[in-house]
């Protein structure tokens, strides 16, 4: 998707990434799935909030301000940028590295 340019679509799945993370990392802790999209709500269900908070904020908004306009009051193709896209990756890719770390222990 980035390669494309197609940054909003790219962030999305930055945040999905990260959410399939939290729940994959649930099942591994015996943990019942909650039904949210939240990456807060996930991680404070891990007991790893504070640890993943850094990352976890800034992906959290991409669920719904990269796929409606009236999170933002902006296109989300106005708002979401190379930038932003590198930003985001770097993010989903901490969470998805110290998740693999507390579960190769």
């Amino acid at each position: 998707m980035a390669r494309a340019e197609y940054y909003p679509e790219a962030c999305f799945n930055c945040q999905q990434a990260a959410e399939k993370a939290l729940k994959a990392f649930m099942v591994f802790q015996g943990k019942k799935l909650i039904k949210t999209h939240s990456l807060r709500e996930l991680s404070i269900e891990t007991g790893k909030f504070i640890e993943l908070k850094p990352w976890i904020a800034p992906l959290d908004v991409d669920y719904t301000a990269t796929r409606y306009i009236d999170v933002t009051l902006k296109r989300p193709s106005d708002t979401y940028t190379e930038e932003r896209f590198l930003h985001r990756f770097e993010c989903a890719k901490n969470v998805l590295e110290a998740i693999e770390s507390w579960t190769s222990r």
